[in-house]
């Protein structure tokens, strides 16, 4: 499987209009880092300055090439939706992962049906199964995915529900805010 993120931010000065990669690990330090005012950001052929304070300033290499088209990826449309609160489906999920092994994938599936959300994972050694009231609109379904990848998406929502949109247990699904 693979993960993809889209953010997007306004720009007040948008005098530079420049598409740019930036690397992952960057973005996740410069979330880490405390801002009381406004960041400036300057950005080269090569690199990107993110000037956070009079004393604080980050420079990185930015990613060369082209960013997948991502709107062939992430879907705009949903055969399956949930509305879930984000910690609970978090939790869960962490506790399914559990059974799950890294040679199975950290493997948990999902159940969508009868308005709730059933999560099973299972190893050599034990099988967990959790159920969860929802709120869905469409197809009943089942699902799999790598319980690290969801996990790595939910940690970065800052929202305390999201809206999951599935078309079809072989394609991907989207994580929305509410």
């Amino acid at each position: 499987g693979y993960r993809l993120a889209l953010a997007k931010t306004e720009v007040v000065d948008n005098a530079i209009n420049k598409v740019v990669i930036v690397p992952e690990k960057a973005l996740k330090i410069l979330l880490q880092m405390p801002m009381n005012d406004d960041v400036d950001i300057y950005i080269g052929d090569r690199q990107i300055r993110f000037n956070i304070s009079a004393s604080t300033t980050m420079i990185t290499t930015l990613i060369a090439g082209d960013f997948v088209d991502y709107t062939k990826i992430i879907p705009d449309t949903s055969k399956t939706t949930i509305y879930i609160q984000t910690q609970r489906l978090k939790d869960a999920i962490e506790r399914a992962s559990l059974a799950s092994t890294v040679l199975e994938n950290k493997l948990v599936r999902m159940q969508i049906e009868d308005s709730k959300l059933t999560l099973t994972a299972n190893s050599e050694i034990c099988k967990t199964e959790e159920t969860i009231p929802i709120e869905y609109e469409g197809e009943a379904l089942r699902i799999a995915f790598n319980s690290r990848y969801l996990l790595d998406a939910l940690n970065t929502v800052r929202d305390t529900d999201i809206t999951i949109w599935f078309n079809g247990s072989l394609n991907p699904c989207a994580i929305w805010p509410v």
